[in-house]
């Protein structure tokens, strides 16, 4: 029994005896014959462009700037008298809820005995 193919067939089976045998492995540096093109599902993270400025670093756009960083970092700075202001505003409140008087803080004799007259916390 002879095997018979299509034309069409016939013509792949001779494209394929025909053509060159292509190693498993290219040489090094050879370009790979069939290149892999891989299409990820994620997209691309593309960073925005940092804007540009047209306007060279002067002496004035330096100063500036500099400037403009000081104010920056100036509001991140403690205000030290604000904090000592809050600070005895608060020791004024616990004094008064507490009963407290100078002359309680003064002498650390009494300070060991409550004072009875002293509201419970």
């Amino acid at each position: 029994m002879a095997l018979r193919f299509s034309p069409h067939r016939q013509r792949n089976l001779l494209k394929a005896l025909c053509s060159p045998i292509v190693p498993a492995v290219p040489a090094p540096g050879a370009p790979h014959l069939y290149p892999m093109r891989f299409k990820s599902d994620r997209p691309a993270i593309k960073r925005p462009l940092a804007p540009t400025r047209s306007e060279p670093l002067n002496d004035q756009r330096f100063n500036d700037l500099i400037g403009k960083a000081s104010a920056f970092f100036a509001t991140f700075e403690r205000d030290l008298q604000g904090e000592r202001a809050a600070a005895i505003e608060e020791i004024k409140a616990r004094m008064v809820e507490y009963g407290l008087t100078l002359d309680d803080l003064a002498e650390p004799a009494e300070s060991d005995v409550l004072r009875h007259d002293a509201p419970p916390h």
